[in-house]
């Protein structure tokens, strides 16, 4: 078959298809021979049982926290509100207040 012959999604796939072949021929796969950690793997089981029970979250790099679709929904809506001039937020003395319990 040729160029002048196919389709465009045939097109893309040919080109796809060469692309991945050069790369796995000049770079080879890095991570051949490697093993998954322990933890990374109990880490992927829970992200994947989260997905599974309907629940949607990310977790935060570094301190295994997670943060659920809904409190980054409401984070996402407050800020939009803010910037929407719909909530003016808090002053600093607030927020030392509510955090510190300072006064001043």
């Amino acid at each position: 078959m040729q160029v002048k012959d196919m389709t465009v999604e045939q097109l893309r796939d040919l080109i796809r298809d060469t692309v991945e072949q050069c790369l796995e021929e000049s770079f080879g796969d890095r991570d051949a021979g490697l093993e998954v950690k322990e933890k990374v793997k109990q880490k992927l089981l829970e992200s994947i049982e989260r997905k599974q029970a309907g629940e949607s979250s990310v977790e935060v790099e570094g301190d295994g926290e997670v943060i659920s679709a809904e409190e980054i929904a409401e984070s996402q809506a407050a800020l939009a509100d803010y910037f929407a001039g719909r909530d003016r937020g808090i002053s600093s003395k607030k927020i030392k207040l509510k955090l510190f319990g300072e006064k001043s």
